[in-house]
């Protein structure tokens, strides 16, 4: 049996009706308490039963915020922004107080609507890095984010029952993506078996100098919420039958997660590297790899197009299922081959017969022998005086002396020695 308290809202669940009825009942007799009966609607979150499962959704608190802007029943538009707008502090003109004020107070209503439409988290996220400075831009941008939300009034969060337990984490980073400071902006989605349970879109605090550097710090802030999640379902008695997983699309990430060969190169974000190196190290948690197409966190860190971010929406309401992709396993890790300890593309060899190991290839032409170099071996002997070795040439005959080269002065016999310089 579980209790969760907020104030003066107190919401009772457990696996057996007599014993929820008898604590009521206790505390009845000690407090003035009002059962309500089934769960509803709790803190403007609207809780619907369905087919094996629940439904939050913010409708009710979503209508009431077009009303107070005026644009309920408006046309309603398919995407929240267009995939190849971005946006930064200096565009537009800078709004008037009031109107300035009126921008901070949609865009903090905007903010708890993310509780349950995770397909808003990037571009709440965005407007309100300028409430200090609101234009006109961002006030358009606002405005667009509201006709989007007249279009999915009944999008939620669902929660499925199932057998599933395993612990997975998708991550995914916009590097560099911020126009006015270069930082990069991460996001990354939890799920427990098929039902989504946390979820973050957020700028860094730092600019990264490569894209490795910004999807491991989004990788070391996904695994921090990991930790949390795993320990706040091992209080409430769920065992973890598997160690989480976390799906990352970047390979320089993953590799640095399991080859220490990088040590040298990280020292900028070494506390990163530890963290992370720890837990990869104690076979607490195994980071994966996955191709950009498939990742599920893309629409946390960018603006998608419509089939794009149809699909986004339908696995953060649905959750992952058989047909959801690489992560749709509820009984266990998806099926992806194992990081290899040391990538083979690392590793540095030779092999000892290069053209016989390519196949299809011609054989390898015969080495043209070197050049012989005209030189003897001398050996030390007696060495006879010049005048001898003069008289000797002088009396061997003309044929068997070589041609004098140019410039090189003919040795005639009976004539003196030439006087060196």
């Amino acid at each position: 049996m579980f209790i969760l308290i907020y104030v003066d809202d107190i919401i009772v669940t457990g696996s057996s009706n007599r014993a929820i009825t008898a604590l009521l009942q206790d505390l009845k007799a000690k407090f003035a308490i009002k059962d309500l009966g089934d769960l509803h609607y709790f803190l403007s979150i609207e809780v619907k039963k369905i087919h094996n499962g629940l439904l939050l959704t913010h409708e009710k608190h979503a209508l009431d915020l077009l009303d107070r802007v005026g644009m309920h029943g408006c046309k309603p538009a398919p995407t929240p922004l267009s995939s190849s707008e971005q946006m930064s502090l200096t565009d537009g003109t800078p709004l008037s107080s009031e109107d300035s004020s009126q921008y901070r107070s949609i865009v903090g209503t905007l903010q708890y609507l993310t509780l349950t439409h995770p397909n808003l988290a990037l571009l709440v996220n965005k407007i309100c890095q300028f409430l200090h400075a609101p234009t006109t831009e961002h006030w358009t941008t606002a405005k667009r984010i509201l006709i989007y939300v007249q279009d999915t009034l009944q999008l939620g969060i669902t929660f499925k029952r199932s057998s599933s337990t395993f612990l997975s984490a998708f991550i995914d980073v916009d590097w560099a993506g911020c126009l006015d400071d270069r930082r990069s902006t991460g996001g990354f989605a939890i799920f427990v078996g098929p039902n989504l349970v946390s979820w973050s879109a957020r700028k860094q605090a730092t600019v990264s100098r490569s894209s490795t550097e910004a999807e491991y710090k989004a990788l070391a802030n996904a695994i921090a919420e990991l930790i949390w999640v795993e320990a706040l379902l091992t209080e409430l008695g769920v065992k973890l039958k598997e160690k989480p997983s976390i799906w990352c699309d970047n390979l320089g990430a993953t590799y640095l997660s399991a080859n220490p060969v990088f040590h040298a190169h990280t020292k900028h974000i070494e506390i990163d590297f530890h963290f992370v190196r720890e837990r990869v190290t104690n076979q607490k948690l195994a980071i994966r790899f996955i191709s950009s197409k498939d990742q599920i966190a893309d629409g946390f860190t960018k603006a998608l197009p419509v089939k794009k971010l149809d699909e986004f929406k339908r696995i953060m309401v649905n959750g992952v299922g058989s047909s959801d992709g690489p992560a749709s396993s509820t009984s266990g890790p998806p099926a992806r081959p194992p990081l290899p300890a040391r990538p083979p593309l690392l590793r540095r060899t030779r092999p000892a017969r290069p053209h016989a190991a390519l196949p299809h290839t011609c054989p390898a032409p015969p080495r043209a022998a070197p050049p012989r170099i005209g030189c003897a071996l001398l050996r030390p002997g007696p060495v006879a005086p010049y005048s001898a070795q003069l008289a000797s040439a002088s009396a061997a005959p003309r044929s068997a002396l070589a041609p004098p080269r140019p410039g090189q002065p003919q040795l005639r016999p009976g004539l003196p020695l030439p006087t060196p310089a």
